[in-house]
């Protein structure tokens, strides 16, 4: 994640607790664009493909609840539960088929749900339009929050909720009218994606900048091997073995040029 993923001690929450989850004091949003939907009664099966970053957020954001468990469990519930037993009760976010599951029916439906960025009342009429089988509806742009972690006797998990929801039809949405409509949604989706592939780069940059820095470190190493081999006659062993080091780091550490 880009920003610092702050938290707060257990608080009691439905029929276990919670551990809320903060970015910049405001609960972690993530805007999913997507085509691939599956309607239950009570659930929402939305598809994420492992090629974008946002997959990749919510593979860490598990990983950090994982290891924050296993790092205060204990203190927080006082249990003796080992860290591989947290890691196999807890439920990961993105089944292995790559869908995240999340709570949606009639009776507990988004707040805000769209078609074509026009509001809709009816939940059940718009749950039909979402259906897979259904043509309406080309391309859904889904707002997550993640509010922590849900801590329940039977195991752990990401609470995750929908507080908006905007389809486009099939139709309409090659009308260059929609296209400005949403443009909003698409442009958050882009701007997340490149947001966390910056931030991908940026560790990439480090690693480098590490590895360059060692490198220098070492050829200044065998400098100073060198200025000190200065102070010994050849006939002496200090400056045959000085010279014998230097010449087995450079075979062990060169990259042999090609012509």
């Amino acid at each position: 994640m880009e920003e610092k993923i702050n938290f707060e001690r257990p608080r009691p929450f439905s029929s276990g607790f919670l551990i809320p989850f903060h970015q910049l004091k405001k609960p972690i949003e993530l805007v999913v664009q997507t085509s691939k939907i599956e309607v239950f009664p009570k659930t929402l099966a939305i598809y994420i493909s492992p090629e974008t970053n946002l997959h990749q957020q919510i593979e860490e954001l598990d990983t950090f609840a994982v290891e924050l468990l296993q790092k205060n469990n204990n203190q927080w519930f006082k249990n003796d539960l080992t860290k591989d037993a947290i890691r196999e009760k807890y439920s990961r976010t993105l089944s292995s088929d790559n869908y995240i599951q999340l709570k949606c029916s009639s009776s507990h439906p988004p707040k805000k749900v769209y078609l074509d960025d026009v509001l809709q009342e009816d939940w059940t009429r718009m749950m039909k339009l979402l259906d897979r089988s259904s043509d309406t509806i080309d391309t859904i742009y889904i707002t997550l929050i993640c509010h922590g972690i849900y801590v329940q006797r039977k195991g752990f998990s990401l609470l995750w909720k929908i507080p908006k929801l905007n389809g486009y039809s099939l139709t309409d949405i090659s009308n260059d009218t929609e296209i400005e409509e949403c443009k909003k949604e698409i442009e958050q989706f882009w701007l997340n994606e490149i947001k966390s592939y910056d931030q991908q780069v940026h560790q990439e940059i480090a690693l480098l900048e590490k590895t360059i820095l060692a490198k220098k470190e070492r050829v200044k190493h065998y400098l100073d091997i060198l200025m000190g081999c200065q102070k010994y006659m050849s006939s002496e062993p200090e400056w045959n073995t000085s010279i014998e080091y230097i010449k087995q780091q450079l075979f062990k550490y060169r990259t042999p040029t090609v012509s």
